[in-house]
């Protein structure tokens, strides 16, 4: 018999598979970046249907076969797809989009997760201007990319990468901005992507 394991995590990446099945790329809290595959779950009877949408937020419970995760139960905790207006969904794609290219493998990764959670609260429960939504986006890659070893530790980035990114937001003006968009660049190319 094999373990089910509870965890959450944010839909990477959906694809379609046989006549009703569908493989999912998970960034999970407790295993990383995984691999999972949903049974049936296209079919309209499905319990699963509605609960792994892409880059939704969903509570799983998950078994590890022989060959790949399966999913078991799903329980979504947020439909971003629905709950945003168009610039946030925009910024929150992005983030996840760089989380899947950049971070491959099964080992939980807390900083990370608790970066990508609390962007998306941030998301659902603040009004911002499209200027702050400029710099939470840049603030959101340029943490993203610290955390995952693309940017050396300095005094700026010491500075948008010790607290929440709530706290992070309030320190920055169009100058650290300009200088996060530079820092951005640099760990794109550090990343060939």
């Amino acid at each position: 018999m094999h373990e089910i394991h509870h965890t959450e995590g944010f839909i990477l990446a959906v694809t379609d598979v046989k006549e009703a099945n569908r493989l999912f790329r998970i960034f999970t809290k407790d295993f990383g970046t995984i691999s999972a595959m949903a049974q049936s779950v296209r079919r309209e009877q499905s319990k699963l249907k509605g609960h792994l949408p892409l880059y939704g937020f969903t509570y799983l419970d998950v078994v590890r076969g022989r060959d790949m995760w399966r999913i078991t139960s799903a329980r979504l905790k947020t439909n971003v797809p629905f709950d945003l207006k168009q610039k946030q969904k925009r910024l929150y794609a992005r983030t996840l989009e760089a989380i899947d290219r950049l971070y491959r493998g099964e080992e939980p990764h807390e900083e990370l997760f608790t970066h990508t959670t609390q962007l998306l609260t941030l998301l659902e429960t603040e009004h911002f201007s499209n200027e702050q939504l400029q710099f939470l986006d840049t603030l959101s890659l340029v943490r993203l990319f610290y955390f995952l070893g693309y940017l050396e530790r300095d005094a700026l980035i010491a500075a948008v990468t010790s607290g929440t990114l709530a706290q992070a937001l309030q320190t920055i003006d169009e100058t650290k901005h300009r200088l996060l968009v530079q820092k951005s660049h640099e760990a794109l190319k550090a990343s060939h992507l």
